[in-house]
């Protein structure tokens, strides 16, 4: 019983340390960076939200202009990527939004560990300037499943440690029960033939003369023949 308790203290503290230590390898890399802006946006500006983000984030973008006449291209493009297109250069990306509309949204799921961009361009044909309210919401789709997946490993282990606890109780319990019984089952003779055998010693009767064991039917001795 001792060792089992051992054993789960070992597993508790194991499982805290890991938990920490998780909690601060994250702590570089937050799970969650909610960007809310508002900027005027001339015709030819752009604006750029960025974080270093992987595969396992969710980009969440949304947008809306004060100008009904002027609409807002978006698009999503590593850092890379970035500065070739504020150089006017040819650049790669993906277009989340295609420029005819006023307020739009929608989600990114990134490609790769960068440094991400979302970036919203008024290239509007009518060449007007906008007021632009824009929100980024970068989200870290997996970042509760390391706690999660220990924990359900911590809960396995404590559930097999009790299982075996369980056993071995059952089994001591079921020893002593049947030891029990059978002791239950053993008559208390000992007292009897103890008893018996003093009432026996006590009817037995011996020649005075010779000391030979008197018979209780003889008048005589059968050894000396002395007369009882």
């Amino acid at each position: 019983m001792a060792k089992c308790k051992f054993i789960v203290l070992i597993i508790l503290i194991f499982f805290s340390v890991s938990i920490t230590n998780s909690s601060e390898d994250r702590s570089s890399n937050p799970d969650h960076i909610y960007l809310n802006y508002e900027s005027s946006l001339p015709y030819g500006y752009c604006i750029g939200v960025h974080a270093k983000v992987d595969e396992y984030f969710e980009i969440r973008w949304e947008f809306s202009g004060s100008n009904s006449l002027v609409g807002i291209k978006v698009y999503a493009m590593i850092d890379t990527e970035f500065a070739k297109f504020k150089n006017s250069q040819s650049f790669n990306s993906y277009q989340l939004s295609d420029g005819s509309h006023v307020q739009d949204s929608g989600t990114f799921i990134p490609k790769s560990n960068n440094e991400w961009y979302i970036v919203f361009l008024n290239a509007d044909s009518n060449h007007q300037t906008t007021y632009l309210t824009y929100d980024v919401d970068f989200i870290d789709k997996v970042s509760i499943l390391p706690f999660l997946v220990g924990l359900i490993i911590f809960i396995s282990v404590v559930g097999v440690i009790i299982g075996v606890l369980v056993v071995v109780l059952h089994k001591k319990a079921k020893k002593k029960r049947q030891m029990q019984e059978l002791d239950q089952e053993i008559p208390p003779v000992s007292h009897q033939i103890q008893r018996e055998s003093i009432e026996n010693a006590q009817s037995v009767k011996f020649c005075t003369n010779c000391g030979k064991i008197r018979r209780n039917d003889t008048a005589y001795c059968e050894n000396c023949g002395k007369q009882f």
